[in-house]
């Protein structure tokens, strides 16, 4: 196991201000996160996401073609969880806050969510950036 590159620890922190600019001016508030526990979910996601990224830096050699990768695994589940977590606020807000299924999915949905979003920012940018291919 390796350190991670300063591009790789660059990219974290432009991550970091991105997704904190997004829960900072209300984006997640509007269509996937409730008001009441956005910021606190974004928090937790974010730090989940840094901890991925940093263990999966640590392991992946810089190579352009695995970070590319490793960016398209994330960016599937992103958007899996981008889907999971929309049906589950839809189920709980129709069933009137009874499903509790529901309701932990798309509290801990959401969570994901934000974590795989980091990830993938986190390698788009080391792999758009690096120069070994």
């Amino acid at each position: 196991m390796r350190l991670p590159s300063p591009l790789a620890l660059i990219s974290m922190v432009f991550a970091l201000c991105t997704l904190y600019l997004m829960e900072h001016f209300g984006f997640w508030t509007g269509f996937l996160s409730h008001p009441f526990w956005s910021q606190k979910v974004n928090w937790t996601g974010m730090g989940i996401g840094f901890a991925v990224s940093l263990i999966l830096h640590m392991l992946v050699k810089v190579n352009r073609r695995r970070l590319f990768l490793t960016a398209l695994v994330f960016a599937v589940a992103a958007i899996g969880l981008f889907f999971l977590t929309s049906i589950s606020k839809e189920t709980f807000a129709a069933s009137f806050a009874e499903n509790q299924l529901a309701g932990k999915l798309w509290f801990f949905g959401f969570m994901a969510y934000i974590a795989a979003l980091f990830t993938l920012a986190s390698f788009a940018v080391t792999a758009l950036l690096t120069e070994k291919n």
